[in-house]
């Protein structure tokens, strides 16, 4: 028996993925939640708990999840997108048991590889990162995520040769992925090759205007190619999206002083202790730099003979970004 393009149409999963594909998410919940009144099936759960992921309804997202896996325990990946939803909400606990049962039940999950891996990342485990990034590639060769995260374990490891290979490779499969390029740029300003380092911060900010760290780094660039006005440029930028970061403060103080506008650098520096003191997002490396730099430049401090750190210095402590794949709202 054929079916008309009508009667194609009237069958409610269909329906649902075409009003998806056409962006209106709220027609296309309502024919999913028909489909499952009609039948509960895995790939309606999975595609009715992605559309409330996109619309940043986690919580709906999350009992989307819960339901079908009552009903399909065994499915690696629902486990894996509940665990991923879970790490968006900042539950970790919840979402490294949900990752590790999707591994449980499929040893070589990629999904849940590499988010267990970019966890282990940010934690500074980079030696069992690798491990699970390893058993990730036997699925993910073309993943660009994948090889971005496991550049930077090596840029953590300071392998500076086989982190720019593998940032190189996945710079290949997502030339446009302004994080990739920002990390890059980063080791670049590490190995000192401050021309490279230049040509992929400017690819980043070209991509995402709205990261201030890839203004400052761009700016500490500049510096060191003599392009003073630019740097200043740059640090401005910087402070101008992310007026409250201690890091930029501190770098541009150190800048300034080392062109030698040292009354705008005891400004900068003064906001810098101001908000270091209201603890926002302390840090005692950055306090004891700007310890140093006070020395130097404020009224009634002893003043020190060793020059305060450069800018270069400084910026080593930048933050990298991590790329994790469907995790990605980031950086």
């Amino acid at each position: 028996m054929s079916l008309t393009f009508y009667g194609i149409f009237s069958i409610p999963f269909p329906t649902a993925l075409c009003y998806s594909k056409l962006g209106q998410e709220q027609k296309a919940i309502d024919y999913l939640t028909k489909s499952l009144r009609i039948s509960q099936r895995e790939e309606y759960f999975s595609e009715l708990g992605s559309l409330y992921a996109n619309q940043n309804n986690i919580k709906e997202a999350i009992s989307v999840y819960k339901s079908a896996l009552r009903q399909f325990s065994s499915s690696s990946d629902l486990a894996a997108e509940l665990g991923l939803l879970y790490l968006r909400e900042g539950q970790n606990e919840k979402a490294f048991n949900k990752l590790a049962y999707a591994i449980a039940h499929d040893q070589v999950h990629a999904k849940a590889l590499l988010a267990i891996g970019t966890e282990l990342q940010k934690y500074k485990e980079p030696d069992i990162a690798l491990a699970k990034y390893k058993l990730a590639a036997q699925k993910l060769t073309e993943s660009s995520a994948l090889w971005n995260n496991i550049g930077m374990c090596f840029f953590s490891k300071k392998k500076f040769v086989a982190a720019i290979s593998c940032l190189k490779r996945a710079i290949y499969l997502s030339p446009l992925d302004w994080k990739i390029n920002y990390n890059m740029g980063l080791l670049h300003v590490h190995t000192r090759q401050y021309a490279s380092a230049y040509s992929y911060l400017s690819a980043a900010v070209k991509i995402n205007r709205t990261h201030a760290h890839t203004y400052m780094l761009l700016a500490v660039t500049l510096k060191h190619l003599d392009d003073i006005e630019n740097a200043r440029m740059c640090f401005e930028e910087a402070l101008g999206l992310a007026k409250h970061d201690l890091e930029i403060l501190l770098n541009y103080a150190i800048f300034l002083q080392s062109i030698e506008e040292d009354n705008r650098s005891r400004e900068v520096l003064k906001e810098f202790f101001l908000i270091y003191q209201n603890g926002v997002n302390g840090d005692t490396e950055l306090a004891e730099t700007a310890n140093q730099l006070s020395e130097v430049l404020l009224p009634g401090s002893r003043h020190n003979t060793t020059s305060p750190p450069t800018s270069e210095r400084e910026s080593s402590s930048s933050k990298t970004e991590s790329t994790e794949g469907p995790l990605d709202d980031e950086v």
